[in-house]
Protein backbone atom coordinates (compact mmCIF):
# COMPACT_ATOMS: atom_id res chain seq x y z
CA UNK A 1 0.00 0.00 0.00
CA UNK A 2 1.35 3.56 -1.22
CA UNK A 3 1.72 6.20 2.12
CA UNK A 4 2.15 9.57 2.02
CA UNK A 5 2.35 11.72 4.67
CA UNK A 6 0.09 14.72 5.35
CA UNK A 7 3.13 17.08 4.81
CA UNK A 8 4.13 15.37 1.30
CA UNK A 9 0.32 15.80 0.42
CA UNK A 10 0.37 19.27 1.38
CA UNK A 11 3.70 20.01 -0.85
CA UNK A 12 2.17 17.93 -3.97
CA UNK A 13 -1.18 20.05 -3.47
CA UNK A 14 0.77 23.51 -3.36
CA UNK A 15 3.57 22.22 -6.04
CA UNK A 16 0.69 21.41 -8.01
CA UNK A 17 -1.12 25.04 -7.73
CA UNK A 18 2.22 27.19 -8.34
CA UNK A 19 3.14 24.75 -11.51
CA UNK A 20 -0.58 24.99 -12.61
CA UNK A 21 -0.86 28.58 -12.30
CA UNK A 22 1.32 29.27 -15.21
CA UNK A 23 -0.75 27.30 -17.70
CA UNK A 24 -4.41 28.60 -16.69
CA UNK A 25 -5.53 32.55 -16.47
CA UNK A 26 -7.63 31.72 -13.49
CA UNK A 27 -10.42 33.77 -12.92
CA UNK A 28 -9.98 35.85 -15.60
CA UNK A 29 -14.21 36.98 -16.11
CA UNK A 30 -13.67 38.17 -12.47
CA UNK A 31 -11.12 40.88 -13.33
CA UNK A 32 -10.08 42.59 -10.51
CA UNK A 33 -11.94 40.14 -8.34
CA UNK A 34 -9.89 37.26 -9.32
CA UNK A 35 -8.67 36.73 -6.10
CA UNK A 36 -12.08 36.17 -4.63
CA UNK A 37 -13.01 33.77 -7.02
CA UNK A 38 -9.13 31.52 -6.62
CA UNK A 39 -10.32 31.85 -2.69
CA UNK A 40 -14.14 30.48 -3.34
CA UNK A 41 -12.47 27.54 -5.15
CA UNK A 42 -9.94 27.04 -3.19
CA UNK A 43 -12.37 26.56 -0.42
CA UNK A 44 -14.06 24.37 -2.45
CA UNK A 45 -11.00 22.47 -3.11
CA UNK A 46 -10.61 21.75 0.57
CA UNK A 47 -13.78 20.64 0.88
CA UNK A 48 -13.60 17.93 -2.04
CA UNK A 49 -10.20 16.98 -0.16
CA UNK A 50 -11.69 16.25 2.92
CA UNK A 51 -14.23 14.54 1.02
CA UNK A 52 -11.45 12.33 -0.55
CA UNK A 53 -9.60 11.51 2.15
CA UNK A 54 -12.66 11.05 4.50
CA UNK A 55 -13.62 8.25 1.86
CA UNK A 56 -10.03 7.00 2.32
CA UNK A 57 -10.21 6.32 5.65
CA UNK A 58 -13.24 4.50 5.76
CA UNK A 59 -11.65 2.02 2.76
CA UNK A 60 -8.02 1.80 3.37
CA UNK A 61 -7.53 -0.79 0.93
CA UNK A 62 -9.51 0.46 -1.94
CA UNK A 63 -8.51 2.49 -4.69
CA UNK A 64 -11.24 5.46 -5.58
CA UNK A 65 -12.21 3.30 -8.45
CA UNK A 66 -13.13 0.40 -6.02
CA UNK A 67 -14.56 3.00 -3.50
CA UNK A 68 -17.25 4.25 -6.20
CA UNK A 69 -18.20 0.95 -6.90
CA UNK A 70 -18.59 0.07 -3.33
CA UNK A 71 -20.60 2.91 -2.30
CA UNK A 72 -22.82 3.40 -5.37
CA UNK A 73 -23.35 -0.53 -7.02
CA UNK A 74 -21.97 -1.77 -10.65
CA UNK A 75 -24.98 -0.34 -12.44
CA UNK A 76 -23.95 3.66 -11.48
CA UNK A 77 -20.44 2.72 -10.26
CA UNK A 78 -18.94 1.55 -13.33
CA UNK A 79 -19.96 4.31 -16.37
CA UNK A 80 -19.16 6.57 -13.23
CA UNK A 81 -15.73 4.91 -12.79
CA UNK A 82 -15.17 5.07 -16.65
CA UNK A 83 -16.76 8.95 -17.26
CA UNK A 84 -13.90 9.96 -14.33
CA UNK A 85 -11.35 7.98 -16.56
CA UNK A 86 -12.10 9.83 -19.37
CA UNK A 87 -12.71 12.87 -17.82
CA UNK A 88 -8.76 12.03 -15.71
CA UNK A 89 -7.27 11.43 -19.30
CA UNK A 90 -8.46 14.49 -20.89
CA UNK A 91 -7.29 17.23 -17.93
CA UNK A 92 -3.76 16.05 -17.68
CA UNK A 93 -3.48 15.35 -21.99
CA UNK A 94 -4.31 19.19 -22.46
CA UNK A 95 -2.35 19.96 -19.31
CA UNK A 96 0.58 17.83 -21.16
CA UNK A 97 0.02 19.69 -23.91
CA UNK A 98 -0.23 23.17 -22.37
CA UNK A 99 2.56 22.90 -20.68
CA UNK A 100 4.33 22.19 -24.15
CA UNK A 101 3.32 24.93 -26.03
CA UNK A 102 4.17 27.30 -22.94
CA UNK A 103 7.81 26.34 -23.21
CA UNK A 104 7.70 26.29 -27.35
CA UNK A 105 6.60 29.93 -26.75
CA UNK A 106 8.49 31.08 -24.07
CA UNK A 107 11.87 29.49 -23.16
CA UNK A 108 12.63 27.01 -26.40
CA UNK A 109 11.58 28.36 -29.20
CA UNK A 110 13.77 26.79 -31.53
CA UNK A 111 12.87 23.29 -30.03
CA UNK A 112 10.84 21.22 -31.92
CA UNK A 113 7.53 20.73 -29.41
CA UNK A 114 7.63 17.22 -29.91
CA UNK A 115 11.13 16.90 -28.33
CA UNK A 116 10.05 18.51 -25.44
CA UNK A 117 6.88 16.47 -24.79
CA UNK A 118 9.06 13.58 -25.03
CA UNK A 119 11.51 14.37 -22.39
CA UNK A 120 8.43 15.47 -19.76
CA UNK A 121 7.20 12.05 -20.55
CA UNK A 122 10.21 10.20 -19.79
CA UNK A 123 10.81 12.13 -16.45
CA UNK A 124 6.91 11.34 -15.67
CA UNK A 125 7.69 7.62 -16.53
CA UNK A 126 10.86 7.81 -14.43
CA UNK A 127 8.41 9.25 -11.56
CA UNK A 128 5.78 6.55 -11.98
CA UNK A 129 8.24 3.79 -11.97
CA UNK A 130 9.91 5.25 -8.70
CA UNK A 131 6.34 5.48 -6.90
CA UNK A 132 4.27 8.30 -5.60
CA UNK A 133 6.44 7.72 -2.09
CA UNK A 134 9.43 9.17 -4.22
CA UNK A 135 7.44 12.30 -5.34
CA UNK A 136 6.29 12.97 -2.61
CA UNK A 137 9.44 12.64 -0.73
CA UNK A 138 10.94 14.70 -3.82
CA UNK A 139 8.33 17.46 -3.41
CA UNK A 140 9.22 18.18 0.55
CA UNK A 141 12.74 18.98 -1.03
CA UNK A 142 11.60 21.32 -3.81
CA UNK A 143 9.06 23.11 -2.43
CA UNK A 144 10.83 25.33 -0.17
CA UNK A 145 13.54 25.55 -2.93
CA UNK A 146 10.85 26.77 -5.41
CA UNK A 147 9.39 29.04 -2.66
CA UNK A 148 12.49 30.55 -1.97
CA UNK A 149 13.25 31.31 -5.68
CA UNK A 150 9.80 32.86 -5.91
CA UNK A 151 10.07 35.34 -3.16
CA UNK A 152 13.70 35.86 -4.09
CA UNK A 153 12.06 36.92 -7.10
CA UNK A 154 9.50 39.17 -5.61
CA UNK A 155 12.41 40.79 -3.51
CA UNK A 156 14.81 41.67 -6.39
CA UNK A 157 11.96 43.32 -8.52
CA UNK A 158 11.17 45.20 -5.49
CA UNK A 159 14.45 46.42 -4.85
CA UNK A 160 14.86 46.97 -8.98
CA UNK A 161 11.56 48.97 -8.97
CA UNK A 162 12.94 50.99 -5.91
CA UNK A 163 16.23 51.93 -7.95
CA UNK A 164 14.54 52.43 -10.50
CA UNK A 165 12.31 55.07 -8.06
CA UNK A 166 15.51 56.83 -6.96
CA UNK A 167 17.39 57.15 -9.81
CA UNK A 168 13.97 58.10 -11.28
CA UNK A 169 13.82 61.20 -8.38
CA UNK A 170 18.09 61.66 -9.13
CA UNK A 171 17.39 62.85 -12.52
CA UNK A 172 14.89 65.28 -11.51
CA UNK A 173 16.53 66.68 -8.88
CA UNK A 174 19.97 67.28 -10.95
CA UNK A 175 18.53 68.13 -14.48
CA UNK A 176 16.17 70.08 -13.19
CA UNK A 177 12.97 68.55 -14.81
Amino acid sequence: MLRISKHQLFCLIILFEIGSTTLFALGIDAKQDAWIAILVAMLIGFVLLWLYTGLQKYFPEKNFAQIIITLLGKVIGMPLVFFYGLYFIYISTRNFRDFGELLVSTFLVETPQIFILIIFMLVVLYILFLGLETMGRTSEIMLPTILFFIIGTYIMIYFSLYNFYLFFLYFLKHFDL
